[in-house]
Parts: C-alpha cells; structure tokens; sequence
C-alpha cells in the first residue's frame, strides 16, 4: 500500500498535477520517514517554487503564493523558497501601491471635472486604463454637450427676454459654466439684465418681486457690482419693513433715508419716509399724552379681563410667527423617515449603534432588512466621526471576508448575495453617514437610503451633501437642538401653508416647504 502511494505521487508529478501530488503527501505524514518519500518531498518542492516564480512573471500573485505556501511546507525555509516570498511580497507592494495611485488618481479627476474642469479631469485620465476612467471620461464628454447646448438655448432665452429660463438654464450647466468663456461671457450678460430689470422693480415698489429676481441671479458665481448694490437696498427695505411691523416708525424713517440714497430716482421712498416721520411724530404726541401714564404692562393679580383686550405697548419685533401644533412638545424620534417631494424616502436614523440584519431574527435589528433569516448579523458603531462595522459572522466588505473594520467612503458592505449595500461619507466636516441599498431591500419599497445622523443632515446639489437634490440652488442644513429638528437655511419657510422662521422646529407629520423643497417629516418607518 505504501508503494502504491508513492507511485501515485510520482504519477502525478510527471503529468504535472503538482497540487494532486501536494495532497497526497499531506494525507499520509509516513511519507517524511523513508529516505524515497523525502525525495519525492524534495523534488516536489523544487516544483512547486519553479511554478510560482512562473505564476510571480506573469504576474498572478496569488497563485504565485499559494504555491510558495505549498513549497515552505514541503521543503522548509530554503534560501530559493524565501527568494521568491520576499519577489512575491515585493510585487504585490508595487501592485498594492498601482491601485492606490489610480484610484487617487481617478478621484482626482472625478473632482476636477465635478468642479467644471472637464479638460484638466480628462488629461488626468490618460495614463490611466480602467473601467472608470472610460465612465469618467464619457460624463467628461456629456458635461461638455450639455454646457455647449446650454450657449445656444441662453442666447435664444436672452432674445425673446426671458430672464429666468436663461438663469436656470445657466444653473443646469453645472459648474463647467465658470470655465467655460462662452458661458461666463452670458453668465455676466445676464447678471447686468438682471441688475437692470431689480432696478426697475425697485423703483416702482415691487420689493417682492425684485427680492425674488436677485434670489435667483444669487445662485449664479460671477459677481456684479449692480446687484450688491441692489442687494444693500434689499436689506434697507427689510429692516424699514421690520420697524414698521415693530412699532419703531423713527428706525423705520432712518432706514428709509438711507434707501433714498441708493435708489434716488423712487418716488415711493420719499413718500414713505414723509409719513414714517408723521407717524413717528404721532407716536412721540401719544407718549407724552394721557395714554402713557398708563404702566406698560398689567399685572395678573388684576386680571379681570380676557389677556386678548389687555392693552399692548410694544409689537414683537420678530415678524415671523413660531408655529405651533398639537406635537410641538414631541421630542424627534431616534428613527423617523424624511419624504422629499421628487427626491425620494429617507430613514433617518440617530442612534450611534445601528445593527442591521433580516427582519425575522429573534430580535429584530434597528435596520430590518427583508432578507433569508439565516443571514448574519451586523453592528455599526459611530465613535466621534468614525464608523466601526462589527459583525458575529464573517461578511463580505468589497471583496475580503471579515468581521471587523473602520469603514470609509464608497465600501460595499454585503450580509450575502442578494444582500448588499454602500456606505457614504460624503462630506468630511461631518459626522453623519448613509448607506445606499443596492440590492437589499426594506418593508417600505419607496425607501433605499438611510441616513446614519449624528448633528445635522446636509441636502443641496453639491457632493458633499447627504442628500443631493437639484432643486437647490445652495446647501441647507437640518440640524438638533433640544431634541428638536431646524433648519439653517437663506430660503423662506413654510409650515403648514405659515410662513415661518428659521428659528421654528420642524413639525413631524406635516408639510414643509422651504424655497422649492417640500418635504414631510413621517413618524412611521414601516
């Protein structure tokens, strides 16, 4: 039986099946102790390192190893064995090192052309073979059609005096328009139309309507000296409107003084002036008559009459109102959803430990997934701006198997299969994180992103914010306060068809609407 064995072993290695004969040794450890089956050892060996040293030229690195592997434990340390190790880890190094440098390099030009630098991103790509570098390259190229289309559709908005189209159409060009001549050239023609339409506006009176024009020249980049101009007006019509509504007629005139210097050919701001300083006047008479004997407030121990017919000095200055609802004193649930009208569904969830398993597990994990019940469990942990993902069994993270790791931007995590998802970082100022179901799936189909919230949740059109949408023209920012959701944000809010101030808590389970967005914070995830 013995001789049969080594027969077999010698079968094996003449027809080349290095592995068969590698397993045959291994199943039969009497092998070691007979001077022939030492031999067959040796020269097996010195096969399979003549193997790797053919497997490291062509370079294919981990059969190149895997045979090393094999050698080391059939020969031991012999100086040719760790030769070819020491040539393999050195490959793999500079192999290690080419990926990192294409992938910066890939990353890189993805910047630059997002920035609107489509020929820098593009030379970049050159050196450069790889899938993505040809995708690249390809958005590279639609970026370009777009923002030579968009010239000729400006110019024909501009001849039939279509000032908006032509500002939107420029804001759909993307960021390639401050780099592209042709485009700047409009970008600054229309600004200077636009400066000249607010002008007129404002000379006549129509303050909406001018403060509305310039919202949206605003989102354009180039500068313009009219519209700062127009833009300090603004501001004076503003404050004069928020005296006014406070009762301070005097602060009101000054305002207005001021407006009359730069906007001198408006009649109405004479007028107004004229009867701020009458009303101011007024006010001075009736302070020093009778009435303001009279404290200025009264006390609730005289209360006899209802608080709505006590006499009120002095109006709030501030002239938005806080909206109230029957939920107001309702602290923000640690999961709730956040509907985006056009955009989409988003389970927001702010625990820092978030496990993430199928939706039939014994106990059921804060992201129900609908997926096989054997499947594993895992845990992803925030400390500070970093995310920790942990997990009992081994799982997939791009293409290892492991059961711990810091996450970064862009891993593919995968519990199976069928069962994958992509963890985001996108803007490294903050904390929160979100995961983009590919092909695992929640109870609610409309919903395939989650948001892991730490203090605030970004939505704008650029890439460093949580939730991208084009219907912005600037990034606002939902943030906690008190357990509360606000919003930072230059746009007008509305709150249940009431306009509201930013200084106003998100309501849940009513509608919003802040500038073009209009969205629902939803108590239900399921």
């Amino acid at each position: 039986m013995f001789n049969i064995r080594l027969k077999q072993i010698e079968c094996a290695m003449r027809d080349g099946q290095l592995d068969e004969a590698f397993r045959l040794i291994q199943d039969d450890p009497k092998l070691g102790r007979c001077r022939k089956g030492q031999k067959l050892t040796a020269r097996l060996a010195q096969a399979m390192t003549r193997r790797g040293g053919e497997h490291l030229s062509a370079e294919r690195l981990s059969h190149a190893l895997n045979d090393c592997n094999k050698a080391d434990k059939l020969g031991g340390n012999r100086n040719e064995i760790a030769d070819l190790r020491k040539a393999i880890c050195k490959a793999m190094e500079a192999k290690q090192y080419t990926h990192q440098q294409r992938a910066q390099m890939l990353a890189t030009a993805q910047e630059q052309i997002d920035k609107g630098w489509l020929t820098v991103g593009v030379n970049l790509l050159d050196t450069v073979e790889h899938p993505d570098a040809d995708r690249i390259k390809q958005q590279a190229e639609a970026e370009r059609k777009k923002i030579e289309a968009a010239v000729e559709k400006v110019q024909q908005a501009l001849k039939r005096d279509d000032l908006t189209g032509a500002i939107e159409l420029l804001l759909y060009a993307g960021p390639g328009r401050n780099q592209h001549a042709p485009l700047t050239a409009l970008c600054c023609q229309v600004k200077d139309k636009a400066a000249e339409q607010i002008a007129d506006q404002l000379n006549q009176g129509w303050i909406d309507v001018a403060s509305h024009l310039l919202h949206k020249a605003d989102a354009l980049d180039c500068d313009n000296v009219g519209l700062n101009k127009y833009r300090d007006a603004l501001k004076h019509c503003r404050r004069a409107a928020n005296d006014l509504y406070a009762g301070h007629c005097r602060q009101a005139a000054q305002s207005l003084a001021k407006l009359r210097l730069l906007l001198p050919h408006a009649k109405w701001i004479s007028e107004a002036h004229s009867q701020a300083q009458k009303a101011a006047e007024a006010m001075d008479i009736l302070h020093t008559g009778p009435l303001g004997l009279l404290e200025p407030a009264v006390s609730d121990e005289e209360g006899c009459r209802d608080p709505e017919d006590e006499l009120v000095f002095e109006r709030k200055t501030e002239p938005m109102p806080v909206f109230q609802n029957k939920t107001d004193n309702d602290a923000l649930p640690s999961r709730f959803v956040m509907q985006i009208d056009g955009v989409g569904a988003f389970l927001t969830i702010r625990d820092s430990q978030v496990t993430i398993g199928p939706i039939s597990s014994s106990q059921r994990p804060t992201l129900a997934l609908m997926a096989a019940a054997h499947l594993p469990t895992a845990t992803i942990e925030r400390h500070d701006e970093d995310y920790i993902l942990r997990s009992g069994q081994p799982i997939h993270i791009g293409e290892r198997q492991i059961s711990e790791k810091l996450l970064t931007d862009g891993d593919k995590i995968a519990l199976s299969m069928r069962c994958r998802m992509r963890f985001h970082k996108p803007n490294a100022a903050s904390a929160t994180a979100t995961l983009q179901l590919s092909s695992a799936r929640l109870p609610r189909p409309d919903i395939n992103h989650v948001i892991l919230m730490d203090r605030e949740i970004l939505v704008g059109p650029g890439i460093g914010s949580h939730i991208r949408t084009g219907d912005l023209s600037e990034t606002i920012t939902f943030y906690l306060k008190n357990d509360r959701l606000y919003c930072r944000t230059e746009e007008p809010m509305i709150i249940d068809e009431k306009s509201c101030s930013t200084e106003t808590p998100i309501p849940l389970d009513t509608a919003v609407q802040i500038g073009k967005l209009h969205l629902v914070l939803a108590r239900r995830c399921d």
